[in-house]
C-alpha cells in the first residue's frame, strides 16, 4: 500500500522555535527543573508541588523562547476534510 504525499491546504503557521543544540547552561537548568518534578511526584501525580514545578517548567520554557527563539514557519495540513 503506497501512502500518498501530503499536500499543505491550509494557511501558513508561524511560531517561536526552540533552536538547537541549547547553550550548555540552559540545557542544565531544564534537566534540574526536571528532576525537580520528578522529586515532587513523591507527594503525588497531582500534588501543589508537582503544579508549581510544571507551571516554572512552562514559565522557562516560554522564557527560552522568548530569549533565543527563531521565527519558524511551515504550511499547515487540514486532515479530515472531504477532497
Amino acid at each position: 500500500m503506497t501512502i500518498p504525499l501530503q499536500i499543505p491546504t491550509g494557511p501558513m503557521i508561524s511560531f517561536q522555535a526552540i533552536p538547537y543544540p541549547l547553550p550548555t547552561s540552559t540545557q542544565s537548568r531544564l534537566q534540574a527543573m526536571a528532576r525537580d518534578i520528578q522529586a515532587a511526584r513523591d507527594n503525588g501525580e497531582n500534588s501543589p508541588q508537582v503544579r508549581a514545578a510544571r507551571l516554572a517548567l512552562n514559565m522557562t520554557e516560554l522564557n527560552i523562547r522568548g530569549a533565543l527563539g527563531v521565527e519558524f514557519s511551515r504550511p499547515s495540513y487540514r486532515f479530515g476534510e472531504p477532497s
